[in-house]
């Protein structure tokens, strides 16, 4: 037992509760910037496959986009605090 710790600190190597909200919050961040971004980019893809008539390139922006708006949906299930 380490004579550091108190009876109030657990003794686990867990994250403490705050700093784990802190990265959950992070995270949330980080995904809805990769998914603002992708969208962005998809629809620039689509734009610029629509004027050079290449249905290929259109077709890819629309995928893109259809990816970046799961990553962006996905922030909406992270769970944000703690279930204790």
């Amino acid at each position: 037992m380490d004579p550091h710790l108190t009876h109030d600190e657990p003794a686990s190597d867990a994250p403490h509760p705050r700093k784990r909200l802190t990265l959950v919050r992070r995270f949330h961040i980080g995904l809805a910037v990769i998914g603002t971004l992708s969208a962005a980019a998809g629809i620039a893809i689509a734009i610029d496959g629509g004027f050079e008539f290449n249905r290929t390139k259109v077709l890819t922006g629309i995928g893109v986009i259809f990816v970046s708006t799961a990553f962006y949906i996905a922030m909406l299930f992270v769970r944000d605090e703690d279930e204790t």
